[in-house]
């Protein structure tokens, strides 16, 4: 596109706005198709406005909002497309990784952490008394809305579940974080060999399997992982999609879109990475029109899942940014706790932004979900870390850097006591990204030795520290038993 304007081939917004119009309406599969949309976004509005103010519901209600999801589903998603998994070597070696990853998530689980989370025992709770609770067979808490801490209610669910296959223990609450966390080693390759190429994507896949901190939030019966997860996957079903001229990427990608809304609230950040994205590929795309249908399929879908969420909040806004009002760092009580004076706001910059930014090299986590007395980062990886920032800005490739900025300052700088680990989640695919570049760089410089064996420390080290150094001296918030609810045996 030339300087006089995004539409300017199309002769303005109205005009390219009537011509994706005429675009709709081509064929008769495709008005049934944006028919069909329509219906499914009122409907779904509908439930949300129905709904919002019922803690409660029955199983048939859920199942009509399941009914809708599906069918929107089933009518935008083409019956032909690329393979998304073959039976190659490539595709061995990833189920080997993703296999590896599962068993550092999941050893030990019972013991270690050795207890759960303040946190956890919450969720756990509220789980087993609201979500198909058997003295309660004719309701079921509305996993449509917020609950405990402002949390989105659709984890419960996935907690009941996990408990119900594994077993009422430690374990069975933390196996879906598990298993989430696994599977986001798989969907960080998928993202990653989109935006940076193979070998890049092998080097941050193998890094995050090994990462200290992401296998520590996969070992918490927390919703927060999930944010690893979903991330990368809509990113790349989004990006793969539009390179193969296949729709049912951008359907993936909503469905990754509008799930996000039901997990960790730090993955809302995804909106700002789709929106850079698909700058990014407005740019460089030739047909307008046709990505313009891309990217509604991908809008579309994501609205129908998460309307009676958003509804939700326009609802209640109250209770829907409670707990983004708790963690606000930017008023008097907050500022006075850490810097001593209410009105020194001076002071509370600079001390926000050091601790911040300085939490990847410098500064421990704070929380104590995780409490390890160490940065993001350590050893080599701290060192390639900035490097791999310098050499992304240096070749023009803003992408990743951003996704760093917009977490750092949403999730440390506007929040109370950064640098913690709870809300900088979202950043870790790209932690590991940025730590990787700088190891391809050795590998395309011919230098491949020195590549391996620093990637053969980082993975040393982070395993010895968390398997043998945390293990010894884990967070002392982590020591409560699983809850005991009546009537479940256990």
């Amino acid at each position: 596109m030339d300087q006089d304007g995004l539409f300017h081939r199309y002769g303005g917004i109205k005009k390219y706005l009537a011509e994706l119009w005429e675009y709709f309406w081509l064929t008769e599969h495709r008005a049934v198709q944006v028919l069909v949309a329509i219906v499914s976004i009122l409907v779904s509005i509908g439930i949300g406005v129905t709904y919002a103010d019922m803690p409660f519901i029955s199983i048939f209600q859920l199942m009509f909002w399941i009914l809708t999801v599906l069918v929107c589903f089933a009518m935008l998603y083409p019956s032909k497309g690329p393979a998304l998994l073959r039976f190659d070597r490539r595709s061995m070696a990833l189920v080997a990784l993703v296999a590896v990853s599962f068993f550092l998530r999941v050893v030990n689980l019972q013991n270690f952490p050795p207890g759960l989370h303040l946190d956890e025992t919450g969720t756990i709770d509220f789980s087993l008394r609201h979500a198909f609770n058997p003295l309660v067979p004719e309701a079921t808490i509305n996993p449509l809305r917020t609950g405990l801490d402002s949390q989105p209610v659709f984890y419960a669910y996935i907690v009941r579940l996990s408990v119900t296959l594994f077993g009422f223990t430690t374990v069975g609450a933390r196996i879906s974080s598990v298993i989430a966390g696994a599977l986001a080693v798989l969907a960080v390759f998928f993202m990653v060999n989109e935006l940076a190429g193979s070998r890049v994507a092998w080097l941050t896949s193998i890094l995050m399997a090994v990462y200290h901190y992401h296998i520590h939030w996969s070992r918490i019966a927390l919703n927060n992982i999930w944010v690893t997860l979903f991330l990368p996957l809509a990113l790349g079903f989004f990006l793969f999609g539009w390179r193969k001229g296949w729709s049912g990427g951008a359907v993936l990608a909503g469905l990754c879109l509008g799930l996000t809304a039901y997990f960790y609230a730090g993955g809302y950040i995804l909106i700002f990475l789709m929106l850079i994205i698909i700058w990014r590929t407005w740019k460089q795309a030739d047909n307008h029109i046709s990505l313009g249908v891309y990217i509604g399929k991908m809008f579309v879908f994501a609205l129908v899942i998460a309307a009676p969420l958003i509804v939700y909040a326009l609802s209640f806004p109250d209770q829907f940014f409670d707990r983004s009002r708790i963690i606000y760092g930017w008023k008097p009580l907050a500022i006075e706790v850490t810097v001593g004076d209410p009105n020194a706001y001076w002071e509370y910059f600079k001390y926000q932004f050091t601790h911040s930014f300085g939490g990847y090299n410098y500064y421990p986590d704070s929380a104590g979900f995780y409490a390890p007395h160490i940065p993001f980062l350590i050893g080599v990886a701290s060192i390639l870390f900035p490097l791999g920032i310098a050499w992304s800005i240096y070749k023009k490739q803003y992408f990743p850097v951003l996704w760093i900025l917009i977490v750092t300052v949403l999730g440390g700088f506007m929040v109370v006591a950064p640098p913690g680990t709870s809300h900088f989640i979202a950043v870790v695919p790209v932690i590991c990204w940025m730590v990787a570049t700088p190891l391809n760089w050795l590998i395309e410089t011919r230098r491949p030795v020195w590549a391996y064996i620093l990637l053969a420390s980082i993975i040393a080290l982070d395993l010895y520290f968390y398997f043998v150094v945390y293990a010894a001296h884990p967070s002392r918030d982590l020591i409560l038993p699983f809850p005991q609810i009546a009537p479940y045996k256990y």
